[in-house]
């Protein structure tokens, strides 16, 4: 068979992918799982201004309109839109923020002089890397702080102020905000890539309609409310009196994103997770210029990344998915960069991005040694190389080799370094153990103690489940119907065809000694890849798709660098087939997301409506659940509070996680998110309220309890005392126990 049958041959079969892929997609995801979300007016009307923007934001940029008012126009609209979704103000507040950490990033490297720092063409990676210099500094300074007692919300906001006007300050060093530099670029690229902009930007604009709506319940427990769950009266490392782990994961994100929250409005706050994944998301491109040269393919590989839902959900959430993830793909790609252009400086920003990530999701834990080692194979496997060739008098392959130390890019390091470990300090100043709550049995083998009220060993979050493997991955590519968590945030089936192609392009078009260069990349994250394929397997469910982020990434990009080796035809191929993905995978991603809510919102002609929604939508939210005297009443307290409840049914409790108070609810505080021995008896149960300063108790009284709960018995007597106040609600009734256990100093 001659090599040019097999071409089309592989050619049909991918299309084929294509075709059965998306048809899957749209009978089992669209027209099954969300047939009646894709119909409501919040699908149909949010996706209808969706698709005119993009059409608008196209002809702009294709047309032969004067280059400025092209771009005034631009930006007219997307505010206009932002406007009308209530979300004007969050975003442009967000993307100040970002701005300055990259001015304050940009002011630092002027000051040691770094390469590259009068670049005239002010690269896309000047500014990434300027943004990994700038929250860098910010948080080893907003962490100084904290450990003096001055890390309170008003601090760090003074903080960011300072930091933002001394860097812009003299005008002289003041450099292009990265808004405006996109901007400008967009009008000088080609005529697919002004496409593939335009198609990204109208992604970035349906995540901020969605932040003004779309309330998940990780969210409100711990995301959306740090001035009441992650600091206290001093700062990040105050003992708070909580018992459930979310509140003890590594919370740089959270931490990071102070300046923005307790604003009265959630926007704020989930806004930061929008311009974070516009920065992933040029963080991707970059990194795939450098493994492919393809320009129509890598723009078509953004477009798909900025539509999955399992990564472009979760910048409407205040979750720290995407911060962990930009900061795992851009350690990645400055060790790369260090395999290619043997510069050390490169080393210490990678390093810098890796510990920063373990500030973010715990799974950076894993992921982290996991690339590392996959480098450190990599790298055997060129010194084996090496070995071969200067015995066959052969070229070396090229390999790291010392250079000269940047100054800046070693202070980076030690900041990042500082960073991470006043992160890990803070878990272990909380609860006695280095991480929590993973490795419990190691951290108690070697010594370390955990610390009241929390519980000791937690290994057990590690779960797995039998099932029919076959089955569960044709579920998991083609029909996750039943996968709850996995369908709300769907990672996609467009990774299979990027494997099929590598498959038929390695096997069938590149010759002998050029099969291993091109499988390089997936040498490298093969263990990431293992482990992804190992967890999906053995996760009830296939597990969140949010896990899975960085893995799609990595299989984007490894997939990208054998593509670009490819034929022309195959890849005329692959990228229609890509493109073919777009509209299916948008719609749903439109139509799903992590808190079950649909679309972005009925179209209304109504631009003056406030961006400070979230009280109003509260307030109704509480006096609708029979909490709103409840919530007067705690309105009166200066303080925030701590607070314990019992609600009438599982998740009634992501309502009273929106009180005015420091809520923790009865039935997670006796799970395995919290620790049951605290509530077994009455005498366990008065020491943890004395410990916690617990102030109010606020019990459901449709709440069905066991006749000789320790809990109930205790409010039932604290409630007799004559120091106690009680406030009735037409649903639930508070105690409040005013300073009865005051007197115990956490």
């Amino acid at each position: 068979m001659s090599k040019s049958t097999i071409s089309i041959i592989g050619i049909v079969f991918i299309a084929m992918i294509c075709a059965i892929s998306n048809i899957e997609t749209l009978h089992n995801i669209i027209l099954g799982t969300y047939r009646w979300h894709s119909v409501q007016p919040e699908t149909v009307e949010g996706g209808l201004e969706l698709l005119v923007v993009f059409l608008i934001f196209c002809a702009l940029l294709l047309t032969k309109l004067n280059r400025y008012a092209a771009i005034i126009i631009f930006v007219a609209v997307a505010g206009l839109y932002l406007q009308r979704n209530q979300v004007l103000l969050p975003a442009l507040t967000a993307l100040a923020y970002i701005e300055g950490i990259i001015i304050i990033g940009s002011k630092l490297k002027c000051l040691f002089k770094a390469k590259n720092t009068e670049d005239p063409a002010r690269s896309l990676e000047y500014y990434l890397n300027s943004f990994l210099v700038g929250i860098t500094l910010w948080s080893t300074l907003a962490l100084i702080l904290s450990f003096l007692g001055l890390g309170s919300f008003n601090t760090l906001r003074v903080l960011t102020v300072v930091l933002v006007v001394g860097a812009i300050f003299p005008l002289r060093s003041y450099k292009l905000p990265l808004s405006v530099y996109l901007l400008g670029k967009s009008a000088q690229i080609s005529k697919s890539a002004q496409v593939g902009f335009s198609f990204v930007s109208v992604m970035l604009l349906m995540q901020f309609a969605k932040t003004n709506r779309a309330l998940d319940y990780d969210s409100i427990w711990y995301g959306l409310r740090p001035e009441k769950v992650l600091v206290g009266a001093h700062s990040f490392f105050d003992q708070l009196g909580l018992v459930m782990i979310v509140h003890y994961y590594p919370k740089l994100f959270e931490f990071f994103s102070i300046p923005l929250s307790d604003l009265g409005e959630y926007s704020f706050n989930s806004s930061l997770n929008v311009i974070l994944f516009g920065l992933l998301l040029i963080l991707v491109f970059v990194f795939l210029r450098r493994v492919s040269s393809h320009a129509r393919i890598n723009t078509a590989l953004i477009a798909i990344l900025a539509s999955t839902p399992a990564i472009a959900n979760m910048a409407s959430t205040a979750k720290m998915d995407l911060f962990t993830a930009f900061f795992i793909i851009m350690g990645t790609y400055y060790l790369w960069k260090w395999f290619e252009e043997k510069d050390n400086a490169f080393i210490c920003y990678s390093l810098a991005g890796f510990c920063l990530s373990l500030g973010g999701k715990i799974s950076s834990f894993m992921y982290v040694p996991l690339i590392v080692f996959g480098f450190f194979v990599y790298f055997l496997y060129v010194n084996r190389k090496n070995r071969r060739n200067a015995q066959s008098g052969s070229h070396p392959v090229n390999i790291p080799v010392n250079k000269k130390w940047n100054s800046i890019s070693i202070v980076v390091l030690s900041m990042a370094v500082f960073v991470i470990l006043s992160i890990v300090y803070r878990t272990y100043k909380l609860t006695g153990y280095p991480l929590y709550p993973i490795l419990g049995s190691l951290w108690s083998k070697l010594g370390f103690q955990i610390k009241y009220p929390l519980m000791g060993s937690s290994d057990d979050f590690v779960l797995n489940e039998k099932k029919e493997l076959l089955t569960h991955w044709m579920k998991i590519i083609f029909d996750p119907t039943g996968y709850t968590h996995y369908i709300m945030v769907w990672p996609g089936n467009y990774s299979l065809l990027l494997l099929v192609a590598v498959f038929v392009i390695v096997l069938f078009q590149l010759k002998k000694r050029e099969k291993m260069r091109s499988l390089v990349l997936f040498l490298v994250f093969s263990p990431v890849f293992i482990s992804t394929l190992y967890y999906i397997t053995t996760f009830p469910q296939g597990g969140d798709g949010n896990y899975y982020i960085v893995a799609i990434i990595f299989c984007v990009l490894a997939s990208a660098f054998v593509i670009n080796k490819g034929k022309s035809n195959l890849q005329k191929a692959i990228l229609l087939s890509l493109l073919m993905f777009l509209p299916v995978q948008s719609f749903v991603t439109l139509i799903s997301h992590f808190s079950w809510s649909w679309g972005t919102s009925a179209f209304a002609m109504n631009f003056t409506q406030s961006n400070f929604e979230s009280e109003t939508t509260k307030a109704t939210t509480l006096r609708n659940e029979g909490l709103e005297n409840i919530e007067l009443y705690l309105k009166e307290s200066k303080d925030i509070e701590n607070c314990i409840g019992v609600v009438d049914k599982d998740g009634t409790e992501i309502v009273l996680n929106q009180l005015a108070c420091r809520f923790e609810d009865y039935g997670h505080v006796a799970s395995r998110f919290g620790n049951p021995e605290l509530l077994n008896s009455k005498e366990a149960v008065l020491k943890y309220l004395q410990f916690a300063q617990t102030r109010y108790a606020i019990i459901s009284k449709n709440a069905v309890q066991p006749n000789d709960s320790a809990f109930m018995s205790v409010v039932d007597e604290l409630a007799a005392n004559n120091i106690t106040t009680r406030v009735e609600d037409s649903n639930y009734y508070l105690l409040d126990f005013h300073q009865q256990f005051s007197q115990v100093k956490k």
